[in-house]
């Protein structure tokens, strides 16, 4: 029998294994917490490849309380946040913010007397840390002004093909508390989780310029058109505070002196990635996007900086392939010089393009990208694959959407006439670099005769910032003949007029859409057995998520509830245990009096 010189030894061994053990069990609580929020994900970007697979349509239930999706939707425009729940593709995640996004959309979809906005989710907005699936932000683009469904979706995987960093996109049918809320596009946002995968731990800075976050149109500021003005930080702060992350004045002194030597147009290597942002600028100046930095309006477009370098990051071309255009010149715009891209403005008034045209070593290679552009995405045959991929996919739900911004049938010619217009497009590019059409407007003004002719196209059939995007009511205009689009004929908020979409009585020879009724997504949220895919944000908080014993309803608050009383019995019911073992082993060397 063990003497009673071992009792307290043994007893404090036995406290301390209880001791530890319970801490144990606490830890493997809080690891299995962390892996909830990020639904189960082992991999920080499982994202990637699930929900950003596109080879689906994901599913989207907005779980939120009535009271707070009325306020939301009466009073969208301030951008405020709310607190909701979601059920994402059968996952459910609790606690997410969401509020309606967007610049002159919100003003145009409140307008229309429609409540489907855009809207922002933001996994970590009030836990910190928390993602779903390693991702922290996501924007969900309502297909607005775009009667193809699709700009936005071809522009990114033209973007990505071609080599730039681009934010990830699939397609999502949205419910909000089991009401159909319709046809959106995902969009990965572009804040922490988009730098760790696209830069890396050593991100650097993203900034957003933007006009209206300037409040003005942007034509005062030198800022906005990344033009050089002085040393002073003061000078920019249309740049600075749009940051996105905490920013150093290393980075501001970093960024002042990048400017400069743009502004120099000297040793442009140590100041730019050049090679990045020509393939942005051979893609974006391809699909002719004018609301944007080419444009009047001085946004739409990210701005990435990293030890000293600039970049570009592709955002928002719902209205690409002219849809900012007043007219409707389509052989104009099929035709555009490559090397005159300009939407708006003058080439002095946007030295993050001016340079490439300002150097001869620079154009060339530009010219270089634009071919392989042509080569990768149109020889090959990619752009079609994509292109007829995306319409099976969506064109079921377009045509089962009876409240959404476009018939079925004016998003059938709406795609047909985006197919030609990209055909056509391509054909004029190649042209242009053989020199077979002229590269530059002097020259297309002096001889139009070589020209691509466009003019059985209507621009307004694919949707604009000037009409287009809700269902067809206004009268399709022709093509006008060859007359360039004019710099003072691009779209403004300002001018633009709130339409409706283009109608066309012409027959689509556009892909047609699977046989039969599509498949189901069950309503549960389970598998429809197909292949798994801070300081922009000046919204309010509404206010803090309920907690668990008064958390609002539905399929996401008992799948993650259900999961935590699991967890929570498991560490209750390990903890007891230890202490019974500790109990009885104590009993059994009771101290004796000798």
């Amino acid at each position: 029998m063990t003497k009673s010189k071992y009792i307290n030894l043994i007893c404090v061994l036995v406290t301390a294994a209880t001791l530890l053990g319970t801490m144990g069990l606490l830890a493997a609580y809080a690891v299995s917490r962390d892996r909830a929020n990020r639904s189960g994900s082992g991999d920080d970007m499982a994202y990637e490849t699930g929900l950003f697979n596109d080879s689906v349509v994901h599913t989207l239930d907005i779980v939120i309380d009535e009271d707070d999706w009325a306020d939301l939707l009466e009073n969208a425009l301030s951008e405020e946040y709310y607190a909701c729940d979601l059920v994402l593709d059968g996952d459910a995640v609790q606690n997410v913010a969401i509020r309606a996004k967007g610049n002159t959309s919100l003003n145009q979809v409140a307008s229309y007397g429609n409540d489907r906005y855009s809207l922002k989710l933001e996994f970590d907005h009030y836990e910190t840390g928390k993602t779903y699936q390693g991702l922290d932000k996501l924007a969900l683009n309502n297909l607005i002004q775009d009667n193809t469904c699709m700009k936005d979706y071809l522009c990114y995987k033209m973007m990505a093909a071609m080599g730039v960093e681009t934010p990830l996109c699939s397609f999502l049918s949205v419910t909000v508390n089991g009401e159909e809320q319709g046809l959106y596009l995902a969009v990965e946002g572009v804040e922490e989780s988009f730098a760790q995968r696209s830069y890396g731990a050593d991100s650097g800075q993203i900034y957003k310029p933007d006009f209206e976050a300037a409040g003005s149109q942007g034509s005062s500021s030198d800022a906005l058109k990344l033009q050089y003005t002085d040393d002073n930080i003061s000078s920019y702060g249309d740049i600075f505070d749009t940051a996105r992350f905490d920013l150093t004045s290393a980075q501001q002194d970093a960024l002042i002196q990048a400017l400069k030597t743009l502004a120099s147009g000297a040793d442009l290597d140590s100041a730019l990635d050049v090679d990045e942002i020509i393939r942005y600028f051979v893609v974006h100046n391809f699909v002719l996007n004018g609301d944007s930095y080419t444009g009047s309006m001085l946004h739409n477009y990210y701005l990435h900086q990293s030890n000293g370098h600039l970049s570009l990051i592709a955002w928002d071309y719902n209205l690409a392939f002219g849809g900012f255009s007043r007219g409707n010149d389509a052989t104009a715009l099929v035709n555009y010089p490559i090397d005159d891209p300009l939407l708006s403005a003058s080439m002095e008034e946007r030295p993050m393009i001016a340079w490439i045209f300002n150097s001869e070593t620079y154009t060339a290679r530009y010219h270089q990208y634009f071919d392989e552009l042509l080569v990768t995405c149109f020889d090959s045959g990619w752009f079609e694959e994509t292109f007829d991929t995306a319409y099976r996919l969506i064109a079921p739900y377009v045509e089962a959407d009876d409240d959404g911004f476009v018939s079925y049938s004016d998003f059938v010619t709406a795609c047909d006439t985006l197919r030609s217009f990209v055909t056509l497009r391509a054909e004029s590019v190649r042209s242009q670099l053989d020199g077979t059409i002229p590269a530059s407007e002097a020259g297309q003004s002096k001889d139009s005769s070589s020209l691509i002719d466009a003019s059985t196209l209507t621009i307004s059939d694919m949707g604009s910032s000037f009409g287009g995007g809700t269902r067809g009511e206004n009268e399709p205009s022709s093509s006008t003949g060859t007359t360039r689009a004019q710099p003072d004929s691009m779209a403004t908020p300002d001018t633009a007029a709130v339409g409706l979409a283009a109608a066309s009585d012409s027959d689509s020879s556009s892909p047609a859409p699977p046989e039969g009724a599509m498949e189901q997504i069950p309503a549960d949220g389970g598998d429809n057995s197909a292949p798994a895919s801070p300081q922009e944000d000046t919204g309010n908080i509404r206010r803090k998520p309920a907690n668990s014993s008064g958390q609002r309803g539905g399929k996401a608050a008992d799948a993650q509830g259900s999961g935590k009383s699991r967890s929570i019995l498991l560490l209750s019911g390990g903890s007891v245990l230890l202490l019974i073992a500790a109990l009885i082993l104590v009993s059994r060397y009771r101290r004796r009096r000798f």
